[in-house]
């Protein structure tokens, strides 16, 4: 995908990251995603989502 901006390419990276973490089975194992946004160089920026079970729910 080739955006015109930094900064679109990380609003891209976060709405990515917002669909496939709905998709997602609560807890299935998956500790979180990582969406790495690249250009030619290397990586740009990463946005970060990050499940955590802090107590159990009854």
């Amino acid at each position: 995908m080739d955006l015109g901006s930094r900064r679109t390419a990380e609003i891209e990276a976060a709405l990515s990251l917002a669909d496939i973490a709905e998709q997602l089975e609560p807890f299935d194992g998956s500790d979180g995603l990582v969406v790495i946004v690249r250009d030619a160089s290397g990586p740009v920026s990463r946005a970060t989502f990050i499940r955590e079970r802090v107590r159990q729910v009854n």
